[in-house]
């Protein structure tokens, strides 16, 4: 098989691997920190956005200083670097007793993730240029299908075998997905040369349309930001709605998981309508949309 190929099959899996287990988390952390001993749900609710955006917040300063080292360094380091920095940090995840060590955990998770962003590079530099658009699309698939069974998978897990030892099957899951990448993928690594390299001023005065990509920039701020608002409280918003039900965990990753699902069959159809009438008119009545059905 082709090294490029090989390296889009073993990718694909450690997309699919990584993200199954990261999307778990969310429906969890609120049911876990009520075990750390936080009873009132006010409190659960604000550690659980505490700790779920601590991991976001650290990526958001650490990814740059990861994407140097890649480009001095080769992309699969990076990988191995990630997944098993990932697999230790989510296998200690199972043994904490305060909510300190646990938010600790989630910082140094925001520190050394970063295994999909790695992935995608190395694909698109590994992959003959006429072959990129199919293997990077073929590569989101893994992440989308990860984070659809991942919640699923959580939920029935944490009801099965309890919540820290589903920390511990994240843990292993991401264990495979560095062996998987140790022993298979091939990065034929140059380091590139830095002569007349841009500044930031100068590519951003080079765009076609450089306030069109600052108001894009806010708008996926703001759509991040409310479906981070939502993730760290769904749990808490079931329980709450039906306080006696005895398969919360599971309730939650099919709440989680339900999103995932429509957005996969929704966004062929998005595509082909964005195609005909325009990308802006497609965007601006999907964000109405999502305002409205977020009020009932």
């Amino acid at each position: 098989m082709e090294i490029w190929k090989r390296n889009l099959y073993i990718c694909w899996i450690g997309t699919f691997l990584t993200s199954a287990a990261l999307s778990q988390v969310a429906p969890i952390l609120p049911l876990y920190i009520h075990e750390l001993g936080i009873s009132d749900m006010g409190s659960v609710a604000m550690w659980s956005g505490f700790a779920y955006g601590s991991t976001t917040l650290v990526m958001t300063f650490v990814s740059p200083a990861w994407g140097k080292l890649a480009d001095e360094y080769g992309r699969k380091p990076m990988l191995l670097r990630a997944s098993l920095g990932m697999a230790v940090i989510l296998a200690l995840t199972a043994f904490v007793s305060s909510i300190g060590q646990l938010v600790v955990l989630r910082l140094l998770m925001g520190i050394i993730s970063g295994y999909n962003s790695g992935a995608i590079t190395l694909i698109a530099t590994e992959t003959p240029r006429e072959k990129s658009g199919w293997a990077l699309g073929t590569l989101s698939t893994g992440a989308v299908c990860g984070q659809l069974l991942g919640p699923l998978s959580g939920g029935y897990l944490a009801e099965a075998v309890g919540v820290r030892e589903n920390f511990m099957v994240m843990g292993i899951l991401l264990l495979l997905n560095f062996f998987l990448s140790l022993r298979f993928i091939r990065e034929e690594f140059v380091r590139p040369e830095r002569k007349n390299v841009k500044n930031l001023r100068e590519i951003w005065h080079s765009l076609p349309d450089p306030h069109m990509l600052l108001w894009m920039f806010v708008t996926t701020y703001l759509v991040m930001t409310t479906l981070f608002f939502v993730q760290p409280m769904l749990t808490i918003y079931i329980q709450a709605l039906d306080p006696q039900t005895d398969h919360l965990a599971l309730l939650a990753g099919f709440a989680f998981a339900a999103s995932g699902i429509s957005a996969v069959l929704a966004a062929p159809y998005l595509g082909r309508l964005a195609d005909r009438v325009g990308a802006q008119k497609v965007l601006c009545i999907s964000l109405t949309f999502a305002a409205a059905v977020s009020i009932p």
